[in-house]
């Protein structure tokens, strides 16, 4: 389980940002499956431990990889 991205719906499929150790972040795709509240479950393309950006990154959508600056 995940907390609920933006635009994330049970049974769909989207894009998130997955972040890596080197401050950048992979576009992936994920399957989701049911929702719990406010967390939805991923029965597919994460394993466990993964992060991922939450937030609307619909503006990046376009892009494969983004670096992550503080």
């Amino acid at each position: 389980y995940l907390k609920k991205p933006v635009g994330a719906r049970p049974g769909s499929s989207m894009k998130l940002f997955r972040i890596d150790q080197h401050s950048q972040a992979s576009a992936t795709n994920i399957r989701f499956g049911v929702e719990a509240g406010e967390y939805i479950q991923i029965i597919a393309g994460a394993t466990r431990g993964d992060s991922f950006i939450l937030s609307d990154m619909s503006r990046w959508q376009d892009q494969t990889t983004l670096s992550i600056k503080d």
